[in-house]
């Protein structure tokens, strides 16, 4: 069983603190940004929270490199289906080819402003 209070004053902290019986583990964490001190009591040490919030972290880090392969597979799929585009515009009679030009710009465009990892050129 574990508690988690917060307290604006630590003479309040201190003075909670000495009237309970002593806890297992506690730890008490300064919180700059609204000062206030959090006290957590618990039976099981601290560091053990500590190691559960480290694996949470590793495994967003890793859901966010694998997001960004899926959005550089994706980004490549799109840019490989304008280049087929852009190669049957261009094959277009000369009255057409301002489409051909726009498309090039687009395309240009979007791989300037997101490249996928490896080389594409036009």
């Amino acid at each position: 069983m574990s508690m988690n209070n917060s307290y604006k004053d630590w003479n309040a902290l201190i003075t909670y603190l000495q009237s309970v019986d002593p806890p297992q583990c506690f730890t008490v964490n300064y919180k700059p940004h609204d000062g206030t001190y959090e006290l957590w009591i618990g039976n099981q040490p601290y560091e053990t929270y500590d190691r559960m919030i480290e694996d949470l972290e590793k495994q967003i880090i890793n859901l966010d490199n694998n997001l960004q392969s899926i959005r550089e597979v994706s980004m490549k799929e799109e840019i490989d289906t304008l280049k087929e585009a852009l190669a049957k515009i261009s094959t277009l009679p000369e009255n057409n080819y301002s489409y051909y030009e726009a498309l090039k710009i687009s395309l240009g465009t979007l791989e300037k402003t997101k490249k996928p990892k490896g080389e594409i050129s036009l």
